[in-house]
């Protein structure tokens, strides 16, 4: 995969790492899971303090356009009545198409 596909997929990640009608353990591992994969990109550097406390540092260019492709995933969803899921999983199957 492309380092343009790569990025289409941890900005998907972002997107559909919380689910506020899901409990808070589902979510607890959606958002470590995306957490690490936008690490390893080093787009959020996480490390443990010598407290073992977390320090993050999200890039904020990263954070706005995750905001606004949140918005832009909702406004799919109503238009189409598709679940947020659904679209996902077709965004990524678009990416993997045009990333050859």
């Amino acid at each position: 995969m492309s380092v343009n596909g790569k990025a289409a997929n941890i900005l998907l990640d972002l997107v559909s790492g919380y689910d506020p009608a899901a409990d808070h353990d589902t979510n607890a591992r959606a958002y470590g899971a995306t957490v690490a994969s936008l690490n390893d990109a080093g787009v959020v550097v996480a490390r443990l303090s010598s407290d073992d406390a977390l320090d993050l540092y999200m890039d904020p260019l990263f954070v706005g356009s995750g905001w606004t492709h949140r918005w832009l995933l909702d406004q799919l969803a109503d238009a189409t009545g598709k679940d947020k899921d659904t679209l996902i999983f077709e965004l990524r199957e678009f990416v993997a198409r045009i990333d050859k």
